[in-house]
């Protein structure tokens, strides 16, 4: 499969924070980096999944080394062992493909277009990786009320910072037929 990045409308994911606050802003105005807010597709529960991607930043270490990827973040190391940015499971949304931009990633600065060759190349070599966890994080979440899911299992603390699934899935129908009329 090969991997092409995305950014999403403005006008999507304002209506979406309405619906959940933790989905990411992509406003350029609350960008703490210039870098836009971009991301990747997968199929999950028969919605496409835009799963964001976001800059190294201090969190990501700890006592100087770098952090171990976790369930809902996943660090990306280049071929030359550099840390070049992070996936965010939590915060991936549906999005209906209307809402989507194509970065073209021969238009961008040499710098970034080579920053955005390497993240392409890590996703693509960690797809199944990638697949597994988006899963299991949004099998956790759609589950996180059921409390006979949760009777032979500890509730993790990740599902405080992800954002709802089943909800935004609802919201992407609601967007897209107000759109339509």
């Amino acid at each position: 499969m090969s991997v092409k990045f995305y950014s999403v409308s403005d006008e999507y994911i304002s209506y979406l924070t309405k619906c959940d606050k933790r989905v990411l802003s992509n406003h350029q105005s609350d960008r703490k980096y210039k870098r836009p807010y971009i991301g990747f597709l997968f199929k999950i529960n028969e919605h496409d999944y835009f799963i964001p991607l976001s800059s190294p930043s201090e969190n990501d270490y700890s006592g100087g080394s770098l952090k171990c990827s976790t369930t809902t973040i996943i660090r990306m190391i280049n071929r030359k062992g550099a840390f070049i940015g992070k996936i965010l499971i939590n915060n991936m949304i549906p999005v209906p493909t209307s809402e989507l931009e194509m970065i073209d990633i021969e238009c961008c600065d040499k710098k970034y277009s080579n920053l955005l060759i390497d993240e392409k190349n890590w996703i693509e070599s960690n797809l199944k990786k990638i697949r597994r966890s988006a899963e299991v994080v949004y099998c956790l979440k759609i589950n996180e009320k059921k409390a006979a899911y949760w009777e032979k299992r500890r509730k993790p603390g990740f599902l405080n910072s992800t954002v709802d699934f089943e909800l935004l899935e609802y919201s992407l129908q609601s967007f897209v037929a107000e759109k339509t009329r």
